[in-house]
């Protein structure tokens, strides 16, 4: 029986790894857990996520609605949500001492709006539980025993060897070749990543010139595909960014990345519930009721000036001229444009502090507890599975959901004291 260093061995500290020690240690106390962090400090993607905030999880309580936000995913999560999902991710904050609040997009965040609470409270668990936090510890190979698992780690540049009965893999998102090289010997199966969550480079110079302005309903979708994404739309000065754009860059991630970020995109400026004859209909009535006025002057449908005038100088029209002389077929050429503007993106933009790809280890991988099926006593959690949301709190629900499902299944794993 070999002569084991650790009970338990996380490697990486981000959310996913920081919550599966402290549930791990919670459900089965009496572990030896360590935490293997490559970089000088953990924790750094909820440091920086909403701002500074940290957008904990999302208030939306339809659980239909809840996993639409993920476009890779859905069916394990569903599963997993049944046992811990959002509604659990509240309680447990709550009853650790970090009330939280919600904002009326649906986004959670500490009450006392900053990252720090949680940082504080992750902590502190990991201090009250004994788990060993190790940086500047990184992983060279990991090679699976009889028994338990051996991890060659280059500890503040030592090359150290330790017997670990179980190991967690959670390290994070980005997947480069490096993250992998670890795992050789395990033939995983895994999906190419490709970025998610960003935003559209447009360029346009009238459309830059709209930048900061938002209009809060709109609908996109990528020319010649049917999905559609709805909500507001921001003008930057690259493009267009905004939930409705990030949903479809998260949605399209596999199919904007083979057309290497070169594409038309289609946008309905008016929302969903507009239409064609609606649209042209209230042009028609406008332009009566201010025939004297310049268009300039009287903006029809509550639009901002700026969106307004952007929209003519797209058509050609003058913005000097009386609504009297914007005839029928302006009227129409101005409602189908509204309702079907067509832009040629060249590019992505990070959006934000947000890094977050489509792929990672292929689910048919683990089980329900997010363990290996081939390796028992290894498991995967966190964005390194081939499970990604949109921006609203999503992405660190999975990383919640899969670090509980894996702590459960470690503590049963677990030899009885």
């Amino acid at each position: 029986m070999p002569n084991f260093d650790w009970d338990l061995v996380v490697v990486g500290g981000g959310a996913a790894g920081y919550f599966c020690a402290i549930q791990a240690a919670e459900a089965k106390p009496g572990l030896r857990i360590a935490i293997l962090e490559k970089s000088p400090k953990t924790l750094g993607k909820v440091k920086i996520s909403g701002g500074g905030r940290c957008n904990v999880t999302n208030a939306e309580e339809r659980n239909k609605v809840f996993l639409e936000a993920y476009p890779r995913g859905q069916a394990f999560l569903k599963k997993g949500f049944q046992q811990f999902g959002p509604k659990q991710t509240r309680a447990w904050f709550e009853s650790a001492g970090m009330p939280l609040k919600a904002e009326a997009d649906g986004r959670m965040f500490p009450q006392e709006n900053r990252s720090e609470a949680v940082l504080r409270l992750f902590d502190g668990k990991i201090q009250s539980l004994s788990i060993q936090v190790l940086c500047k510890h990184s992983l060279e190979r990991l090679e699976v025993l009889e028994t338990g698992f051996s991890l060659q780690v280059l500890a503040e540049g030592e090359p150290r060897c330790w017997l670990s009965r179980q190991v967690v893999l959670a390290m994070g998102g980005i997947h480069k070749e490096s993250v992998w090289e670890p795992l050789q010997t395990l033939g995983l199966a895994r999906i190419s990543s490709v970025p998610s969550l960003f935003t559209f480079q447009i360029p346009d110079a009238r459309l830059h010139a709209l930048s900061g302005l938002s209009l809060p309903q709109s609908r996109v979708w990528l020319q010649g595909d049917k999905r559609r994404f709805d909500g507001p739309v921001l003008f930057t000065h690259w493009g267009l960014s905004g939930p409705s754009i990030l949903k479809a860059s998260a949605h399209l991630a596999r199919e904007l990345a083979e057309l290497n970020y070169n594409f038309a995109i289609r946008v309905n400026f008016l929302g969903a519930e507009a239409h064609e004859s609606k649209a042209w209909e209230t042009m028609a009535s406008h332009a009566t009721a201010h025939a004297d006025k310049q268009m300039k002057n009287a903006v029809p449908l509550g639009l901002p000036q700026r969106f307004f005038l952007f929209s003519l100088e797209m058509l050609g029209f003058d913005p000097e001229s009386r609504w009297r002389d914007f005839g029928a077929s302006k009227q129409r050429k101005w409602a189908d444009w509204m309702l079907n503007a067509s832009f040629q993106c060249q590019g992505k933009t990070t959006f934000k502090e947000e890094f977050v790809t489509a792929g990672g280890l292929d689910l048919n991988e683990i089980n329900e507890h997010c363990g290996l099926r081939r390796y028992p006593g290894l498991w995967a959690i966190g964005e390194l599975l081939d499970i990604d949301g949109v921006t609203g709190g999503y992405n660190f629900q999975a990383a919640w959901t899969t670090a509980w499902l894996a702590a459960q299944g470690i503590a049963a794993f677990a030899k009885p004291d």
